[in-house]
């Protein structure tokens, strides 16, 4: 490997591409590589799993994903930060989402029936303040947003007793939260 990469700095190309340049190398084959892409004033196609090795060296990412090819302007942190904000985008896209809903639903449940609000139903959940329970839900819902940012993080993955510890707490918040929807639509019935 380091025999083909001296002939490539030899021939004095505008492009080069590259598939996995880092593997195989020992630290010092590693720095020079990177040294010498740095410098390289042509453009370099790679494609590689070295973290490290995207955030020296590339400038641009062509992320491939299964409906679509993104181009990312900057390098592996700067895609990570990317799809942690679209995570918690996401997150809060769906928390609006779920209020609107519930909303509609007790407006809509309300409007139909019209007997007294103690002859409608009796509580299936003991009483609690609405303020109570969506301090829960808000509570639940930031820490799930937390859980699926780690997840996102590679790092993480590499700590398997992490991990389960990890998707059993997400698992708990993700059962949890239909109940204090509930919950919190009773309340506001009710209360």
């Amino acid at each position: 490997n380091r025999t083909a990469l001296a002939r490539l700095a030899a021939m004095d190309p505008n492009v080069l591409i590259l598939d996995e340049p880092t593997n195989h190398h020992d630290l010092w084959a590693r720095d020079s590589l990177e040294r010498a892409l740095k410098e390289f004033e042509g453009t370099v196609l790679f494609v590689s799993h070295d973290r490290y090795f995207l955030n020296q060296v590339a400038t641009k990412l062509l992320v491939v994903e299964p409906d679509r090819f993104r181009v990312i302007d900057g390098n592996y942190d700067t895609y990570l930060h990317l799809v942690k904000q679209c995570l918690a985008k996401d997150a809060r896209a769906a928390v609006a989402e779920r209020k609107a809903v519930l909303d509609k639903s007790t407006s809509d449940d309300d409007a139909k029936d019209k007997r007294p609000p103690k002859e409608r139903r009796k509580r299936k959940f003991p009483y609690r303040k609405l303020e109570t329970i969506e301090a829960e839900i808000a509570q639940r819902e930031a820490r799930l947003t937390e859980l699926h940012n780690l997840f996102a993080d590679p790092e993480v993955h590499k700590d398997g007793s992490r991990i389960k510890t990890l998707k059993a707490e997400l698992t708990e918040h993700e059962a949890a939260l239909p109940l204090l929807y509930e919950h919190w639509e009773e309340a506001g019935e009710l209360n």
